[in-house]
């Protein structure tokens, strides 16, 4: 699901590629900085309480589906089976979301953010109520532009992990060979 050169790759399939690439080092970040706000404005550091924080916005966003179940639903449609099924459950639904979807679920992460940090100091709860309106108003928003729900993005072309995307993102190449045969 990942390749491995990107001459192996048309022009169009290394753009995608790369700009994915971009989106999930820009998810990873975003994902940092959602989890410090949280930290900062609640005080709490207890990592099973940011998990139920950050799938709050989540379940909001994808209709009530928690985290794992969107990255169960994920590796059904990319038809992943095996060692590449479990590295997908390791690394989450980002790893399986095209460049589209993870913008909007950036967008969700960095609205929260700047929500908690107006609001300032606050309870755990109010920091979920937080980002659960912050889902919803995301979840509105792609049907508003796109005519579906979250739900409804295709599975990216690549499984990219967290690992995968680390340093800078890979040159696009003139060389592509195409097939022979």
């Amino acid at each position: 699901m990942k390749p491995t050169v990107m001459a192996d790759l048309s022009p169009e399939e290394q753009q995608n590629y790369r700009t994915q690439w971009i989106a999930r080092q820009e998810f990873i970040r975003t994902f940092k900085e959602l989890c410090q706000a949280f930290q900062e404005v609640t005080g709490c550091t207890r990592k099973d309480i940011i998990k139920n924080f950050i799938a709050s916005g989540h379940n909001n966003q994808y209709d009530d589906e928690n985290p794992m179940d969107t990255t169960e639903r994920k590796i059904k449609q990319a038809h992943l089976k095996g060692k590449m099924a479990n590295k997908a459950r390791r690394s989450g639904a980002e790893s399986l979301m095209n460049a589209e979807e993870l913008t909007w679920v950036i967008a969700r992460m960095d609205l929260c953010v700047k929500r908690l940090r107006r609001q300032g100091k606050c309870t755990v709860t109010q920091a979920e109520f937080i980002h659960k309106r912050a889902g919803e108003f995301i979840r509105e928003q792609v049907f508003k532009q796109q005519g579906f729900f979250p739900e409804g993005f295709p599975v990216a072309q690549w499984l990219l992990t967290a690992e995968d995307v680390a340093g800078d993102p890979p040159p696009l190449t003139n060389d592509h060979q195409g097939r022979l045969w």
